[in-house]
C-alpha cells in the first residue's frame, strides 16, 4: 500500500511535513512566550517605577508639610516672643517705678519676673529652631530691659529703643526668608 502513495509535488512526505509543521509551531510559541515574558517584565518594571515615583511624591509631600509646619512654628514663635518682650518691658516699667519711689507691690515684681522667664524661654526656643540672629538681638534687648527694671543709673532709653528696633529688624529678616532665618549652619529637624 505504501507504495501507491504519490509523493507529494513538493517532494515531502506527510511525516516531514508534520516535523515541520511543529517546529514551526514550536518557534511560534517560542516567540509568543519571550513576547509574554518581556510584557510581563515590562509591567513589573513599570509598576516598580510607579510605586517609586508614588514613594517620591508622597516624601515630598511629608517634607514639604514639615517644612510648613516649621515655617508656621518659627512664626509664631518670634510672634510670642514679641509680646513676652511687650509685656516684659511694661513690667519693668512698674518695678522701675517701685524702685523709684520706694513702694514695693509683689504682684508688678512677680509678673515681671514671670514676664522675665517668658522673655528668655523664648529667646532659648529660638536657639532651638535656628533662629540665631534673632535670638541674639533678642536677647541684647531682654538684657537691656533688665539693666532697666534694675533701675541702672547707665541706662538709657534710646539704648532700648535702638535694641528694640534691632529685634524688629531682625525678627523682619527673619520672616522675610524663605527658610525663615535659619542659619545655612544649623540644620533643621526634617533634614
Amino acid at each position: 500500500m505504501l507504495e501507491n502513495l504519490t509523493p507529494h509535488p513538493t517532494g515531502l512526505t506527510q511525516p516531514w511535513a508534520t516535523v515541520i509543521a511543529a517546529c514551526i509551531a514550536l518557534a511560534a510559541a517560542l516567540v509568543a512566550w519571550k513576547s509574554v515574558k518581556s510584557t510581563i517584565k515590562a509591567a513589573a518594571d513599570e509598576g516598580k517605577l510607579a510605586r517609586q515615583s508614588d514613594k517620591d511624591i508622597a516624601r515630598e509631600n511629608r517634607e514639604a508639610e514639615d517644612r510648613r509646619s516649621l515655617e508656621a512654628e518659627r512664626a509664631r514663635l518670634l510672634a510670642d516672643a514679641l509680646d513676652h518682650g511687650q509685656r516684659m518691658f511694661v513690667r519693668a516699667a512698674g518695678v522701675r517705678g517701685q524702685k523709684q519711689t520706694g513702694h514695693s507691690d509683689t504682684d508688678t515684681t512677680l509678673q515681671y519676673n514671670e514676664s522675665s522667664t517668658q522673655a528668655l524661654v523664648a529667646r532659648d526656643m529660638m536657639v532651638v529652631r535656628g533662629l540665631n540672629e534673632s535670638a541674639d538681638a533678642y536677647l541684647d534687648f531682654v538684657k537691656a530691659v533688665q539693666r532697666y527694671a534694675g533701675n541702672n543709673p547707665q541706662w538709657d532709653v534710646g539704648e532700648v529703643q535702638a535694641l528694640r528696633d534691632k529685634v524688629l529688624a531682625a525678627f523682619r529678616r527673619a520672616a522675610a526668608s524663605p527658610n525663615l532665618g535659619v542659619d545655612s549652619s544649623v540644620s533643621s529637624p526634617a533634614e
